[in-house]
């Protein structure tokens, strides 16, 4: 099964984030608690947790990257 994890609501005003560090590559394992993503919102740098266990299948985005809420940043094929 997969696992697509997003950009999520931070708050009502904020739209998109910026990804200023990416902590996976593909192939890497994770967890629930995995920080998989650094990313920016207003300023502010905020974690981004995988929130399943699996496996990285596909990185969506690169550092730098400009990402709306709700698009996706990685892939997680999990073993559900």
């Amino acid at each position: 099964m997969r696992k697509i994890v997003t950009v999520p609501e931070y708050g009502e005003d904020i739209t998109e984030v910026e990804i200023s560090v990416m902590f996976v590559k593909e192939g890497d394992s994770v967890d629930d608690d995995t920080v998989v993503a650094e990313v920016l919102a207003d300023k502010a740098a905020m974690e981004l947790r995988a929130g399943c266990t699996g496996k990285i299948e596909q990185v969506h985005q690169a550092e730098g990257a400009i990402v709306k809420v709700g698009e996706p940043v990685v892939s997680v094929a999990t073993d559900d």
